[in-house]
């Protein structure tokens, strides 16, 4: 008797634990990926380098300081990783946090000529 009243205490901890996590809310942000063919535009400044994303220029790291989630050696990486899919023809894809996007939820809403730093690139 003494087991199943545990079993039977066990089974209800676990199902209150799944009701909490199913009536949490889930937050409002999210994130989006940002496909970029940098064979058609990518610049370069003494800052960083510029992809053309939805029709604007996103600045999306720093050579210089840490930018979001990337530093500077992070974004010559990136850069490096970019130029190369110029060369071969391939696509890249920027994730982004929607909190770290100066509010943009997509990416036509992306900024002109701001510094959004993704959290993730992706070629293919």
């Amino acid at each position: 008797m003494l087991k199943s009243a545990m079993s039977l205490r066990c089974h209800v901890a676990k199902a209150a634990f799944a009701a909490a996590l199913t009536s949490t809310a889930s937050p409002a942000f999210a994130d989006f990926g940002c496909p970029v063919r940098p064979s058609e535009y990518l610049g370069v400044d003494g800052s960083g380098f510029l992809v053309l994303i939805g029709g604007k220029h996103v600045k999306v790291c720093s050579f210089q300081v840490n930018a979001g989630d990337a530093s500077p050696d992070i974004c010559k990486i990136w850069y490096s990783h970019v130029a190369t899919a110029r060369a071969q023809g391939k696509t890249v894809n920027f994730h982004f946090h929607e909190t770290q996007s100066g509010g943009a939820a997509s990416c036509s809403t992306l900024q002109d000529w701001a510094l959004t730093p993704p959290y993730f690139l992706e070629v293919y």
